[in-house]
């Protein structure tokens, strides 16, 4: 059985709103795709070039925290 990780679609975090955002990326095994949190289009640009330069391996997600 397959497990789940529902993420929110936005947040608010001190006064402001974190919509969720999606990418894609090129792989020798598809076309996989992620995501992340940003307070807008621009934003969510921004990010993603600052990803692309200095995201590293967290580790493999086991689950998720309910608070």
């Amino acid at each position: 059985m397959a497990r789940t990780l529902e993420l929110p679609l936005s947040s608010q975090v001190n006064g402001h709103t974190w919509n969720l955002y999606s990418f894609d990326y090129e792989s020798p095994d598809g076309r996989p795709s992620g995501y992340f949190y940003a307070t807008s289009d621009d934003h969510a640009k921004l990010l993603l070039s600052e990803l692309k330069e200095t995201a590293v391996l967290a580790g493999q997600v086991m689950g998720q925290v309910h608070e």
